[in-house]
């Protein structure tokens, strides 16, 4: 029986009982399928998606912030290919609605989450080129 069965069967048992003894007992929503977040949560990604993630959020931010946008993307660019990412593809058709600083300072959080996660492997192979593209981003959002 796998986790999830042997956990459901518990908490059933345990409202039946408690609403057998005269309880009263709270309806509980039902549980998500499985590998489906929950409502308003988006799914967890890994470090390493966290970093392809992060350079679709900087290829698509429509301000140049001086040059800093472009060497930080190229940072995230190099260590993708060191850790041999698929860089192609597009971003959700809501985050391309974002403004450009509130997708950069995603970017941001996405790189700093993704190297403090980073197998210690991967980090050092990237983490020299994470941390440039991190304090591009930090000059980047200081243009206005």
């Amino acid at each position: 029986m796998h986790y999830e069965n042997q956990l459901s069967l518990i908490v059933r048992l345990i409202f039946c009982r408690a609403a057998h003894a005269g309880l009263r007992v709270v309806r509980l929503l039902p549980t998500p399928q499985r590998g489906t977040p929950p409502r308003g949560k988006t799914p967890r990604r890994t470090p390493r998606e966290e970093v392809a993630h992060a350079f679709h959020l900087l290829k698509k931010a429509d301000h140049d912030y001086d040059g800093h946008r472009g060497k930080a993307m190229r940072e995230v660019e190099t260590a993708g290919k060191a850790l041999k990412l698929e860089l192609g593809g597009e971003i959700a058709d809501k985050e391309k609605q974002w403004k450009s600083d509130e997708q950069m300072a995603e970017a941001r959080r996405l790189l700093v989450e993704a190297r403090d996660k980073l197998e210690k492997k991967d980090r050092d192979v990237i983490a020299d080129h994470l941390e440039v593209a991190i304090k591009e981003i930090d000059e980047a959002l200081k243009v206005k």
